[in-house]
This record gives structure tokens, C-alpha cells and sequence, in this order.
């Protein structure tokens, strides 16, 4: 029994490890905010209140975009180490906006940060970026409003299996919501909705992958089977 206590501490130990080197603060918000969703989400008994998931997730939601965009005086950009322009991000996106050459339909699957563009800005930021660090804006920037159309019907349509994996299997589905949750939040930040970003991948499959039924439910399900068969041979 202590094998496989060992293992996870021993992948724990590398992941906060690479946390330390990395110094990421949307990857140490992430796991954070993951980690807690998933506590909450199985030892609270939110799994049988739909009401309390919905409002455990829209209120990790909000707080996230408050600090981020509405009122950086909150304190949670501060508290990462980061300064409220969140290194330099908020510059990017103003000038990125008034870069857009098709609002509708953008310019085509991976060809903003080519030409031009790529040069101007990669001569007016020393850090030379290659992503709008902003997922939402990325997708806008790529395939305009139509793209955001299409991400935003993938995110309704994958909350929503997230939330009834929840309720169906919550050790399963509260891994698939606090997938969804932090793939939400990470593009608050950077672009991972696209080509294969470790987080696009996790996402889809955390809105695709359908858990197995419980044993309980199963036994639900088994119940009036085995009650019509008795009756057939009686």
C-alpha cells in the first residue's frame, strides 16, 4: 500500500519542483485553484448538488477575471509576484486589437504572427512574442469572430459535460471539471487553444471523455432487469 503513496509523492515532488524553475505564476495558479476544485468538488458532497458546482466554478471564474482585468487592487496579481500590466501582457493585447485586420474571420489558421506583424512586434518588445499570451484574443486574432462563435459553443457544450461527469462518477468527473476550469483560466494568460498545447489537449479530452457509470447506478440500472426476468420465468 505504501508503493503507491511513494510514486505520488515522488511526481508531486518533480511537479513543484518545476514549478520552482519555471516560475510560472499561471502554471502555480492553476495547480492551485485545480487542486482545490477537486478537494471540494469530492469531499464536500458537491458532487450530488449540481447548484453548488455551478457556483463553486462561475465564483473561481470571477474572482480570476476580476483580479486580472476588472480591479487589479484585489490583490491576486500582487500576491503571484506580478505587476498589474502582467509583465508586459496588457501593452500586447491593445496593440494587438488594433492590428485585426478582419474582425469576422480573422487572418486564417495560424498566419497572424507571420510578415509584418511578426516584425514590428518582435522590434518594439524585447521578449519577441509569438502568441497574443491570451487564448481568447489568439483565437480572435486567427479565425475572428466566427472562431470565438465556435470556441464558445466547444465551452458551454464541454462545462456541461463536465458538471454531469460530476454528478455520474466524482472521483472521474471532478478531475474532468478541474481540467476544464484551469484550461479556462490558463488562456486568460496564454494562448494554449490551438495545434498541441498540453492544455488543449487535456481540455478536449476532459470535454469529450464520458466516465463509466457507478457501481451504485449500475446496480439502479441491473435492478428492474433482474425483476423482469424473474417475472418471465415465474
Amino acid at each position: 500500500m505504501a508503493r503507491p503513496h511513494i510514486a505520488h509523492a515522488a511526481v508531486l515532488a518533480m511537479a513543484l519542483w518545476l514549478f520552482w524553475k519555471a516560475d510560472s505564476a499561471t502554471s502555480i495558479a492553476c495547480f492551485l485553484l485545480g487542486s482545490g476544485l477537486i478537494v471540494l468538488s469530492i469531499r464536500y458532497g458537491f458532487a450530488s448538488k449540481p447548484a453548488a458546482v455551478h457556483i463553486l466554478t462561475a465564483g473561481i471564474v470571477s474572482l480570476c477575471l476580476l483580479g486580472l482585468f476588472v480591479d487589479s487592487n484585489v490583490g491576486i496579481v500582487q500576491a503571484m509576484g506580478r505587476d498589474p500590466t502582467l509583465t508586459g501582457r496588457t501593452q500586447l493585447w491593445e496593440e494587438l486589437l488594433r492590428m485585426t485586420a478582419d474582425p469576422w474571420f480573422g487572418t486564417g489558421f495560424e498566419s497572424f504572427w507571420l510578415g509584418e506583424r511578426a516584425t514590428w512586434l518582435w522590434q518594439n518588445h524585447w521578449w519577441h512574442p509569438n502568441q497574443a499570451h491570451n487564448g481568447y484574443l489568439e483565437v480572435f486574432l486567427s479565425l475572428g469572430w466566427l472562431g470565438i462563435a465556435l470556441l464558445s459553443f466547444t465551452l458551454v457544450w464541454g462545462y456541461r459535460n463536465a458538471v454531469g461527469a460530476v454528478h455520474l462518477d466524482p472521483e472521474t468527473g471532478s478531475l474532468k471539471l478541474a481540467y476544464f476550469v484551469v484550461a479556462v483560466i490558463y488562456n486568460l494568460t496564454e494562448a494554449a487553444f490551438k495545434g498541441i498545447h498540453p492544455v488543449w489537449i487535456v481540455f478536449l479530452l476532459a470535454v469529450t471523455v464520458v466516465p463509466e457509470p457507478s457501481r451504485r447506478e449500475d446496480g439502479l440500472a441491473e435492478a428492474p432487469q433482474r425483476s423482469i426476468a424473474r417475472a418471465a420465468t415465474t
